[in-house]
């Protein structure tokens, strides 16, 4: 009796590796996109507690404080001065690629701010907002909104 060896020729077998590949691909490219909007997402929880704590401070110290947002070095902080010199607390930096799309805060000696009344209002005539993401890629995009009278920061 014969036995007969099976084997694979080499066209499935090309089949097959080019379909690894392309799930390969689209993994990758999910993947990547993913991470951006969690950096996205990640950043903008950040960024609504900074402001939220400014605000807490703005109150509980009966004075005005401040956020500042640095475009240019992908930094923001909470000041107790309109010049920012008087940081407090830790200089905070965008995740992964992030940066400021826009922004309508107030502009100031240290780039722009959100200011915070002792009452807890924004310092400005009508609501604001800042617009962060990966320059070109608009999935990426989140803004953080604050309401001028009463001071609340929400993320849309």
């Amino acid at each position: 009796m014969k036995i007969k060896a099976r084997a694979y020729t080499l066209a499935e077998l090309m089949t097959v590796l080019a379909v690894i590949f392309v799930l390969i691909a689209v993994i990758t490219v999910s993947t990547s996109s993913f991470v951006k909007r969690t950096a996205g997402k990640t950043t903008a929880k950040n960024v609504e507690s900074t402001l939220k704590l400014a605000r807490e401070y703005a109150i509980s110290r009966g004075q005005k404080y401040y956020v500042f947002f640095d475009g240019v070095n992908g930094e923001y902080y909470i000041a107790s001065d309109f010049s920012g010199s008087t940081n407090v607390g830790k200089i905070n930096k965008f995740q992964g690629n992030m940066s400021i799309i826009t922004n309508n805060f107030i502009r100031g000696a240290s780039g722009s701010a959100a200011c915070f009344n002792k009452n807890g209002s924004l310092d400005q005539i009508s609501d604001s907002s800042i617009t962060l993401g990966v320059a070109g890629d608009p999935s990426t995009y989140v803004t953080i909104s604050v309401e001028n009278t009463t001071g609340r920061v929400k993320i849309e």
